[in-house]
C-alpha cells in the first residue's frame, strides 16, 4: 500500500509537472499562434453565413480568398495553417467560427487521412507550446496521452528555460486588417505579417530551382495509400456531425500537388487510381466529397518554395477552379462559360493593366460599332445602358446586338469578372448615335486624366470613360 502511494504521489508531481508547463517556451513555429489570433478575430467580425477554408498550409499558401468571396459571393475565411496540426485541432477552431448555413471546405494534406493516434515531436512540441489552450480543453484521456508522449526533458525546457517569444497582442489583434481587406502583404516569410485579412499568404513571387527540379520528379508521391484510418475516421465523423447539428455543412475536397512525372492526375495511371480509391472510401464512409482532383493537380510554376505551396498566380487558378466546383456543386449555380485560366489572368492585372485593358476593349467597340454602321448605315440599338451586367438596361450576353462574329470576336469583359452592374461596360444607342462607357472606374481616374483626359464622360466624370458619337454626349 505504502508503494502504491508513494508511485501515486511521484505520478501526479510529474503529471501537474508537466500540465502547469504547458504555454512556456519551446522550440516551435510559434507564428501559427498569431496566424490563428488574427484569423479567428476576422472571422467573427463577417456575422453572416460563410466559407470557411481549413487544411494545412497547402491552403494557408494556395487559396484567394478575395477569387473565391467575389465569385460565389459568399464572404470567406482561411482557416488553414500547418499540415503538422492533428484533425482535431483544426476542427477545434472551425468550431469556434462556424454558424447555422456556413460551408467548411477541408482540401486536406493525404497524410491527414492514414494519420493514426501516434503523435509526431512536432504535434507534441508545438501544442504542448504555443497551442496550449487547445490542449487544455481535451479530456483526461487525451491530455494523457500527450503527457506519457513527452519526454521529462521537454516540460524542463518548459519550466526552466529561458527562451521566450512575443505574441501579438490582443489590441493588436483587433486592429489587424482595418484597411482594404484584399491587399495582400508582401512576403516578410513564415509570419502573420505576411497573411492579409482573409487568412491567406499569398505569395507573388516564381518557383524556386529546388521545386521547378520537381517537373521531371520520378519516385516523388503524394498518395502512398488510398486507405483511411480508423482514428481519422472518428474523429472527421464525429466533426462532421457537430457541424450538422449547427446547421453548417463540410465538404472535403483536393489539395494543391505538383503535375510530375509520379503524380499526373491529368492522365490514367497508378496516381490517378489511387485517388480516385480514397475519394470512394470517402463517400462510402458517408463524407461529402467534392470537386475533380486533376483541378489542383497544377504545373510546377505555380509553386513557390515546397511542393504544397502554390504562389499567388497559382492561388488564383486553383481559386476559380475551387470556386467553380463550390458554385456548381453546392450552390446550384451554372457553370461559368469563360475559362478559369483567362479569368485568372484577368484577376492578376495590376491596376495599370487594368486600365490598359479597359482602354484597348473600348478601342476595339468603337472600330466594331464604325464597321457595323458603315455596313448598314446606323449602330446596333441598345434598350436602355446595355451590359453583360448592368443596373440601367438590359443585362444580357449579346449585349451589344449584331457585333459578333462579323464585326468582333467575342464582346470583352471588364477585367474586374465581377457581376456589379455599375461596374462594367455599358453600351446605349438609338441607332443614330452610341455612347461606350466603362463604368464604375474612378481608380483610373488619376491616370485618364493624364494620358487619355478626351475619354472622360462629361457626364459622369471620373467614375466612367469610353467613346461616343457627338450627339450622344450628354447622355
Amino acid at each position: 500500500m505504502t508503494l502504491f502511494v508513494s508511485f501515486a504521489g511521484v505520478f501526479f508531481s510529474w503529471f501537474a509537472l508537466w500540465y502547469f508547463s504547458l504555454g512556456g517556451y519551446q522550440k516551435a513555429e510559434h507564428w501559427l499562434r498569431d496566424v490563428y489570433k488574427v484569423k479567428i478575430h476576422s472571422a467573427e467580425k463577417i456575422g453572416r453565413k460563410k466559407i470557411i477554408v481549413a487544411s494545412g498550409s497547402n491552403s494557408l499558401f494556395g487559396i484567394s480568398s478575395e477569387v473565391i468571396a467575389k465569385e460565389t459571393g459568399y464572404p470567406i475565411i482561411n482557416m488553414s495553417g500547418h499540415a503538422g496540426l492533428t484533425f482535431n485541432f483544426l476542427a477545434d477552431q472551425i468550431e469556434q467560427v462556424a454558424s447555422e448555413g456556413d460551408i467548411i471546405i477541408m482540401p486536406l494534406e493525404f497524410v491527414f487521412y492514414t494519420r493514426t493516434d501516434d503523435l509526431t515531436d512536432w504535434q507534441l512540441n508545438n501544442m504542448q507550446s504555443w497551442g496550449y489552450e487547445h490542449l487544455k480543453t481535451y479530456g483526461v484521456f487525451e491530455l494523457f496521452k500527450y503527457f506519457k508522449s513527452t519526454d521529462l526533458s521537454s516540460y524542463l525546457e518548459r519550466s526552466f528555460g529561458e527562451g521566450s517569444i512575443e505574441y501579438l497582442g490582443v489590441e493588436n489583434v483587433k486592429n489587424y486588417c482595418l484597411t482594404d481587406e484584399s491587399k495582400s502583404p508582401r512576403w516578410q516569410g513564415y509570419n502573420y505579417k505576411s497573411m492579409n485579412c482573409f487568412g491567406d499568404i499569398l505569395v507573388d513571387r516564381k518557383a524556386i530551382q529546388k521545386i521547378l527540379d520537381f517537373r521531371n520528379e520520378r519516385t516523388r508521391n503524394y498518395l502512398t495509400s488510398s486507405d483511411i484510418s480508423d482514428e481519422f475516421y472518428k474523429d472527421a465523423k464525429r466533426f462532421s456531425n457537430k457541424l450538422n447539428a449547427m446547421g453548417a455543412k463540410l465538404y472535403f475536397t483536393w489539395p494543391a500537388t505538383i503535375r510530375n512525372e509520379s503524380f499526373n492526375l491529368h492522365k490514367s495511371g497508378k496516381s490517378r487510381e489511387m485517388v480516385s480509391a480514397l475519394n470512394s472510401n470517402l463517400i462510402d464512409r458517408g463524407f461529402e466529397v467534392i470537386c475533380d482532383p486533376a483541378e489542383s493537380n497544377l504545373e510546377v510554376e505555380y509553386f513557390f518554395n515546397t511542393d504544397y505551396h502554390l504562389n499567388k498566380k497559382g492561388a488564383v487558378l486553383r481559386s476559380i477552379r475551387l470556386s467553380d466546383c463550390i458554385n456548381l456543386n453546392i450552390l446550384d449555380k451554372p457553370k461559368v462559360e469563360q475559362s478559369a485560366d483567362l479569368r485568372a489572368e484577368q484577376y492578376l492585372l495590376t491596376g495599370s493593366q487594368l486600365f490598359a485593358t479597359r482602354v484597348s476593349h473600348l478601342k476595339m467597340l468603337k472600330d466594331a460599332l464604325g464597321k457595323y454602321k458603315l455596313k448598314y448605315g446606323q449602330y446596333p440599338k441598345s434598350h436602355l445602358w446595355d451590359g453583360l451586367h448592368t443596373n440601367w438596361g438590359q443585362s444580357k450576353v449579346d449585349w451589344i446586338e449584331g457585333l459578333v462574329p462579323d464585326f468582333i470576336e467575342a464582346l470583352p469583359r471588364d477585367p474586374r469578372n465581377n457581376t456589379n452592374g455599375s461596374q462594367q461596360y455599358i453600351y446605349r444607342s438609338n441607332g443614330l448615335d452610341f455612347k461606350i462607357l466603362a463604368h464604375g472606374v474612378r481608380e483610373d481616374c488619376p491616370v485618364i486624366k493624364l494620358k487619355y483626359s478626351e475619354l472622360i464622360d462629361p457626364v459622369r466624370n471620373c467614375n466612367a470613360y469610353g467613346f461616343w458619337s457627338d450627339g450622344a454626349e450628354k447622355w
